[in-house]
């Protein structure tokens, strides 16, 4: 599978911008020599709060996107389409159930029974399957339905690693180290003693 980036989304980017502007403008301050050191800290104080502010924005927005990304590919690849019939409900919410019951360590049955719906041509009952195999964890069953249905399995290919980012998900530690890398906003050493951000609000100011 290619991996999902999570650094790469526009709004990890725009906070590695005002990453970025930060260190400039740091700089900009500590040569400033119309400036006093107090009145040095309070502008890299405010500068951080603010910047501080915006990256935090950043980061709930980019979650918002993910998790609205993910309901779009779920509903377009496990939804039913069109306009199904009671016949056709029937069989999805079998479809639900059968799945719904695969245990976390059933990953060789879900494997068998996706290969008998592929078999049988039963697409209701194989996304099924693999919706509960992105929710377990199960790459091998999850690549079976991506290497049978390249049109979707794009998407779900998409959706595993957005699944692996979500903040949700505690268990992936390395898409919990790149989600804090992308909105992590390092303090300056001006204040990198002060911990309380109302302490910072309070030498900012002073500005």
């Amino acid at each position: 599978m290619a991996k999902y980036d999570l650094t790469k989304t526009t709004e990890a980017l725009a906070a590695e911008k005002l990453r970025s502007g930060q260190r400039e403008q740091l700089e900009a301050i500590r040569q400033n020599r119309n400036l006093t050191p107090a009145g040095k800290r309070a502008q890299i104080a405010a500068l951080y709060l603010r910047n501080k502010q915006e990256v935090s924005k950043l980061e709930k927005q980019a979650a918002t996107t993910r998790t609205d990304r993910i309901n779009h590919i779920r509903k377009t690849v496990f939804g039913l389409s069109g306009n199904p019939g009671p016949q056709d409900v029937i069989s999805y919410r079998d479809a639900q159930d059968r799945a719904a019951n695969l245990g976390s360590d059933d990953e060789a049955k879900a494997a068998q029974l996706f290969d008998r719906a592929q078999l049988s041509g039963d697409t209701i009952l194989a996304a099924a399957v693999v919706n509960r195999a992105l929710e377990a964890g199960w790459v091998n069953v999850a690549n079976s339905y991506i290497e049978a249905h390249p049109y979707y399995g794009e998407m779900v290919e998409e959706l595993w690693y957005l699944n692996q980012g979500s903040p949700e998900n505690e268990t992936n530690l390395g898409q919990a180290l790149e989600n804090y890398s992308a909105f992590h906003l390092e303090k300056p050493a001006e204040i990198g003693n002060v911990h309380l951000e109302s302490q910072i609000e309070a030498i900012a100011s002073e500005a």
